[in-house]
């Protein structure tokens, strides 16, 4: 909620001929004379959990896109290496077939 709504609600919920400033100290001082200092610390630490539990979602997300990435490209380069050896081993298959056949003459 923004300053300008928790002022509003505020003004609403305390009696008329109470003052509600509309400055963060003066809102946070209302908080806690409203809902007590127990509430207002509940609130503010279950916001920083979900902040935190938002940033750690985030941040994991991320990781596993590069691990997907990285994943992908390791998977070329073992296909890649796999075509190279198949066609060393037909090349030496080759060589060994000529050098049999040039040791028979």
């Amino acid at each position: 909620m923004s300053q300008d709504e928790i002022h509003a609600v505020a003004t609403k919920t305390t009696p008329a001929d109470v003052q509600v400033p509309n400055t963060m100290a003066g809102l946070i001082t209302w908080a806690v004379g409203k809902f007590g200092g127990a509430a207002i610390i509940a609130i503010a630490l279950s916001y920083g959990i979900i902040r935190v539990y938002t940033d750690m979602q985030v941040q994991t997300e991320r990781q596993l896109a590069d691990q997907k990435a990285t994943n992908l490209q390791v998977m070329e380069m073992v296909r890649s290496q796999t075509l190279v050896q198949a066609e060393l081993a037909n090349a030496l298959r080759d060589l060994a077939k000529q050098v049999e056949a040039t040791s028979r003459h």
